[in-house]
């Protein structure tokens, strides 16, 4: 199943960018981790990997900007984007994040 591209639905981009400075402290541990998860689940590609990698390892760059880079792609990842995200969350234990976006999930 190829990596679907083209903005998320209007209601999950929507929670996303709402708590987007919080989930970029949530998952600035292991943004590589969860990244890795995405293209487990068809949602990045080797691309999108490489730029979140670049991000972590550019000479000013940093966890953070990697974990920015990370929702900056996934937003315009596709329908099928949003409930990867979730799952992706889940195995990689970011419960913070995944109640923000899904509190009845937990």
């Amino acid at each position: 199943m190829p990596c679907v591209k083209g903005r998320l639905p209007d209601e999950q981009y929507n929670k996303i960018q709402s708590n987007y400075t919080e989930l970029v402290a949530d998952i600035k541990y292991d943004p590589m981790g969860l990244a890795r998860s995405l293209f487990k689940y068809h949602v990045f590609d080797d691309d999108d990997l490489e730029k979140i990698k670049r991000e972590e390892r550019h000479d000013e760059g940093c966890k953070s900007d990697a974990a920015a880079k990370l929702l900056d792609i996934l937003l315009n990842c596709g329908s099928l984007a949003y409930d990867n995200f979730i799952k992706a969350l889940d195995d990689n234990k970011y419960y913070n994040a995944l109640f923000r976006l899904e509190p009845g999930k937990i």
